[in-house]
């Protein structure tokens, strides 16, 4: 568990330093907006009354977390505390969430889980998706453009390795 979060964060550092100077090399799901429809996400919130709340409103909603840490390192992600529930991983910004990353048996508002096949989310998400690669990483992306809310799915050979939800506000510069 500890492992899937260390790469979720590598992954959402990378995927994040798009928004910086080289956006060009590491596209952001924000790239994509013209090229897919629109998935309604506003049930993904992981768990939370909704993403954009305080670090407070989600250790009165969940308790407090299994783990707490600080975000520190060079990258353009403005994210700075992370909270592991086992179930699901917050992070905040400026003391709000906006975004989270799903571990274990967790599922998504649509039941897909880790270890689901392509074919099963795009029953539940529709084959309207965009394919990205940062590195050896194929990942598959809905955008919902009216709530402003990305999910992303992590893929290796098919299978879903992990899963990412986060509002634009994380993508953006």
């Amino acid at each position: 568990m500890r492992k899937l979060m260390l790469v979720w964060i590598a992954v959402m550092a990378l995927a994040l330093a798009a928004c910086g100077d080289k956006k060009e090399a590491l596209p952001s799901p924000l790239d994509y907006m013209d090229s897919v429809a629109s998935v309604d996400l506003a049930a993904e919130t992981g768990g939370l009354s909704d993403l954009g709340i305080s670090e407070q409103e989600v250790v009165a909603q969940r308790g407090e977390p299994k783990l707490k840490g600080k975000l520190q390192g060079s990258t353009s992600w403005r994210g700075d505390v992370v909270l592991d529930y086992g179930d699901f991983t917050y992070n905040l910004n400026g003391g709000r969430v906006e975004g989270y990353s799903l571990n274990g048996e967790a599922a998504t508002a649509r039941q897909v889980k880790i270890g689901d096949d392509g074919t099963r989310i795009e029953t539940q998400y529709g084959k309207d998706h965009y394919v990205r690669e940062i590195d050896q990483l194929r990942i598959w992306g809905y955008l919902d453009k009216e709530n402003g809310r990305a999910i992303e799915f992590m893929m290796e050979n098919d299978r879903v390795m992990m899963i990412a939800v986060a509002d634009f506000a994380m993508y953006e510069s």
